[in-house]
């Protein structure tokens, strides 16, 4: 669920894995009601398939937040996660529509952004927030994991079309940090927010083991 603060109005997002690559959006008024100039039948309601070449038969979308951007576009991320328990790459989604709830065209040419650390050839990646920064620019925090690989988390920066920000990362446009102290073996990003000043802060959890003591810290 995201709100537009300008006109009140409630976006609702969602996702079915028996309908791997569609999209559901629903559209309220500030006051709760279908938004009846939203959707192709006026009743608020619209189903909006992702682009066909990102979706290969084993491919499921999978949703875990959205929020609006300034000029009223919707941005939505997650997963394109296993449908059926195969083995990955499987990459974290981020996509942005049209205030009509069509993909966006001018972002990454289709719509949709796919991100991956590249850390493991068979890992699954998942965005798990997303913020909007004083530029305009998109910071993207997840995690990815696979057997071979503890959880991982990245930070991403997307420009307004949709591109990784080279300006980021040192060039790359993406960070994996690393474990963040000596007693620690596993962590995940949570949440994310940006400043004014567009530094950013991520609130993750952190797997810690001192003296055989293992414990689970914020940070």
């Amino acid at each position: 669920v995201a709100k537009f603060p300008t006109s009140g109005r409630i976006w609702m997002f969602g996702d079915d894995p028996k309908d791997r690559n569609a999209l559901y959006v629903a559209r309220t008024l500030a006051n709760g009601q279908p938004d009846t100039g939203f959707g192709p039948s006026a009743d608020g309601r619209r189903r909006t398939l992702l682009p066909a070449a990102l979706i290969p038969q084993v491919e499921s979308l999978a949703l875990d937040g959205a929020l609006i951007q300034n000029d009223g576009k919707p941005i939505v991320f997650g997963a394109l996660q296993s449908a059926n328990g195969e083995a990955g790459p499987f990459p974290a989604l981020v996509c942005r529509l049209t205030a009509s709830g069509t993909l966006d065209g001018s972002f990454d040419t289709d719509g949709c952004r796919t991100i991956r650390s590249f850390l493991d050839p068979k890992e699954s990646c998942r965005v798990t927030d997303a913020a909007i920064a004083p530029d305009n620019t998109i910071v993207v925090i997840g995690n990815c994991s696979a057997d071979t690989l503890v959880e991982r988390p990245f930070i991403t920066r997307l420009t307004t079309t949709g591109a990784f920000d080279l300006g980021f990362g040192a060039g790359a446009g993406i960070v994996t940090p690393a474990l963040p102290a000596a007693s620690a073996y596993a962590q995940h990003y949570e949440a994310v927010v940006v400043r004014p000043d567009g530094r950013i802060a991520v609130l993750g959890t952190f797997e810690m083991a001192s003296n055989s003591i293992y414990d689970l810290e914020l940070g």
